[in-house]
């Protein structure tokens, strides 16, 4: 009897959902958010988190640059460390997220969401498979405002991904994700400092949406850590790449010494 057929990531050590390629671009994508964080708050050198501000933007974002094709949308809260700007800064140079057309910013959240829902419905008539991916800061929706908007999306089926990240002490992390279904929504709480897991999530929630099936929320939980590298997305990416053989401690080192 013939064994089972192996797949060549799997012959090359590589896991065949999260391959290596895909390891290095999220690496690398987080690692410039850091990088540009650090240079628009004036720090010459990586500063300790504060325990207010809790790490996993990096790890959220940098699946969302793998993950988005050309022609999805995506919008970002106005004046943030995000995807637009870390294009911007990378002009010229490999980038995950291009070909991704960014919403324009508006600083009131609600008017955002709302221009957001209406570029869905454009996407969901378009039917080409495109979505349509927004970013919300925790707490800055009201609980209310989120069931009204989410059951209405859900009733449209629209092609909508959002992606709720750590924003200091948000009250209560997983209220959002675990009372989606009230509204006809998957809500999924994820690791806030894990890009592996985030990836994993968004892959799956990409798939659901370019079939058709509807709106996800993704909410991004800032886990405590006995030990402060354990919440830093980039490092724990950088022990996976290590422990993988897929980038040399030299390559690593050039990388966050540029």
């Amino acid at each position: 009897m013939a064994g089972p057929k192996r797949t060549e990531a799997a012959d090359s050590g590589e896991h065949p959902l999260v391959p290596n390629r895909v390891l290095q671009q999220m690496y690398l994508c987080a690692l410039g958010l850091q990088r540009l964080e650090r240079t628009v708050g004036g720090a010459e050198r990586p500063a300790r988190r504060s325990k207010t501000k809790p790490a996993g933007h990096e790890a959220s974002l940098a699946s969302l640059a793998v993950s988005l094709t050309k022609g999805d949308l995506l919008s970002e809260a106005a004046g943030g460390v995000g995807l637009g700007p870390l294009q911007q800064a990378t002009t010229g140079k490999a980038f995950p997220g291009r070909g991704v057309a960014e919403l324009p910013a508006m600083a009131v959240t609600t008017e955002r969401l709302l221009m957001t829902v209406g570029a869905a419905v454009a996407l969901k008539a378009a039917r080409k498979g495109q979505i349509v991916a927004v970013t919300v800061g925790a707490g800055e929706v009201e609980l209310a405002l989120w069931g009204q908007m989410l059951e209405f999306v859900a009733r449209l089926e629209l092609p909508m991904l959002f992606v709720v990240l750590p924003a200091g002490k948000a009250a209560r992390p997983g209220r959002l994700s675990g009372q989606t279904h009230r509204w006809g929504v998957p809500g999924f709480p994820v690791d806030a400092a894990d890009a592996v897991a985030m990836y994993r999530v968004v892959q799956e929630s990409v798939g659901r949406l370019r079939g058709g099936g509807g709106p996800v929320l993704i909410e991004c939980i800032p886990w405590q850590f006995a030990k402060e590298h354990r919440a830093d997305p980039v490092a724990r990416l950088r022990e996976l790449l290590r422990a993988r053989d897929a980038m040399t401690p030299t390559m690593l080192d050039n990388e966050e010494q540029r």
